[in-house]
């Protein structure tokens, strides 16, 4: 990680939860949170075989710019913009629950940049630089399905104590 940025300390989040619900149900649920969410769009849903004969649906969630709604990274003492893809994995259990697993994809924050072009003007232009997963954004899409199938008793979501500044 480089020098200028710092994650804040707090208790990661899980990022894998079983549900006490259908794989079928489940997967409704995933295809409904663009409607409840407003950082997450763009659900690829592929069913996908694996060795050991459970059902496995793979969706890949988007997000619609910076996802983060709390503050983990900062860069030069300033929150800085996380990004990232989230692939949502779900297990059909020989119990008839479905454990959901998200992964994230190409975790990194966006932080003011600039450049010169051929004339020697100065533009501004945002970089990248690659982060490790929060655990936040993971657990929020795992509360978000929760919700839709009506699941009790969920943890609650760690985010750092200090919102910093």
């Amino acid at each position: 990680m480089a020098a200028d940025v710092e994650k804040l300390p707090f208790t990661p989040n899980p990022t894998e939860y079983t549900f006490k619900a259908s794989v079928e149900t489940v997967a409704e649920a995933v295809s409904l949170i663009p409607k409840k969410s407003t950082r997450f769009a763009d659900f690829f849903v592929a069913n996908l075989p694996t060795t050991d004969g459970a059902k496995k649906i793979l969706s890949l969630a988007k997000a619609l710019g910076k996802v983060n709604s709390h503050d983990v990274y900062y860069y030069r003492s300033k929150p800085a913009d996380y990004l990232a893809l989230f692939d949502i994995s779900l297990y059909e259990t020989p119990a008839g629950s479905t454990r959901v697993t998200i992964s994230t994809i190409g975790p990194r924050i966006s932080v003011p940049g600039h450049g010169f072009n051929l004339h020697s003007f100065r533009f501004d232009q945002d970089r990248s630089i690659p982060v490790q997963p929060t655990t936040v954004e993971e657990y929020e899409i795992l509360l978000l399905i929760g919700a839709i199938v009506g699941e009790k008793g969920m943890p609650p979501l760690s985010v750092p104590e200090d919102q910093k500044r």
